[in-house]
């Protein structure tokens, strides 16, 4: 598919381009949420805490929540073991109070696509 995109004109597209590859194929089968609470909400500690999460291609998804959870992290990974390195690099941050993580069994929907009018 890429050399059809690289050979494709697109002089007269308007917009965004997003391809979307299957995590699988690529070696990583499993997906991990990763539910996230800290202690600390410093300014200093985020913008560290920020670049670390950016830093690591496996996070695919970090968002920050209201209520009692403050952050949820959608992780890819090859296997268990794979994601225990992910979580030890998240962990070893400090000043994490909580990290419950749940396993994705099967995938029923999932789009990019936004509802419009």
């Amino acid at each position: 598919i890429l050399p059809r995109i690289s050979t494709h004109n697109w002089s007269t597209f308007q917009g965004s381009l997003r391809v979307v590859f299957d995590a699988e194929k690529l070696g990583y089968p499993l997906t991990v949420y990763a539910m996230i609470r800290v202690r600390e909400r410093s300014t200093a500690w985020l913008a560290t805490f920020n670049d670390l999460l950016r830093e690591t291609p496996e996070i695919i998804e970090f968002h920050r929540m209201s209520g009692d959870l403050d952050y949820l992290a959608k992780i890819v990974a090859r296997d268990v073991k794979h994601y225990d390195q992910i979580y030890k690099k998240i962990i070893d941050n400090g000043h994490i109070t909580d990290v419950s993580s749940s396993f994705l069994m099967e995938e029923i929907k999932s789009t990019t696509v936004i509802p419009v009018g």
